[in-house]
């Protein structure tokens, strides 16, 4: 299904990985300009990347194009590239 893939500097990536696995089983949200546009639930310690599926049903499509777009329009300084498992 559609998700999107995401990774940090190598600068930033045990740090991310330390904060993710504090927060196993919590929420981790998307927020660009001050607004949400996705969240997903942290399964485990995330080393410097990870996957956001869209939930159980994942995105569809238009979903995923409607994210990315507003993803790239906020103050964000990492590529996003769709996946389509």
């Amino acid at each position: 299904c559609p998700a999107i893939v995401f990774m940090f500097s190598p600068a930033k990536k045990a740090d991310f990985e330390v904060w993710t696995g504090k927060h196993v089983d919590e929420l981790l949200a998307i927020v660009v300009d001050d607004r949400v546009l996705a969240m997903s639930n942290i399964e485990s310690p995330l080393p410097g990347a990870g996957v956001i599926n869209g939930g159980v049903d994942g995105f569809d499509p238009d979903e995923l194009h409607d994210l990315i777009v507003q993803l790239r329009s906020g103050m964000l300084r990492l590529p996003l590239v769709p996946v389509v498992r």
